[in-house]
């Protein structure tokens, strides 16, 4: 009954002693940077980015963004990472380009 309810106090149930505690938080998406992010599966967007996988490729293509395909020796299929940094870096170009370009048509 006492489920995620933070106390001090030490509770007795049937002759044995315990404490209970609220469970620490987990970390926040945003505190944590990885160094690599998995394509989202079809059908899902990215949580980073709210990108597809359709757009992940397309800036693989040109060149935007750096990734690899990472896989056991030998193997044909892996999974394709890409470069959280690359990607974070290539969405700041997009936006102060974007930016500038609004700025000078409304001059």
């Amino acid at each position: 009954m006492l489920g995620n309810v933070k106390t001090n106090e030490t509770a007795v149930r049937g002759g044995g002693e315990f404490t209970t505690s609220a469970p620490d938080a987990a970390p926040a998406l945003a505190q944590h940077e990885p160094e690599f992010i998995g394509l989202p599966p079809p059908g899902r967007v990215c949580p980073f980015t709210g990108l597809k996988r359709g757009s992940f490729y397309s800036l693989i293509a040109e060149g935007s963004v750096k990734s690899f395909v990472l896989r056991r020796q030998g193997a044909v299929r892996g999974r394709r990472l890409v470069s959280y940094r690359s990607l974070m870096d290539h969405l700041k170009r997009l936006e102060q380009e974007q930016c500038t370009s609004a700025q000078q048509k409304g001059s």
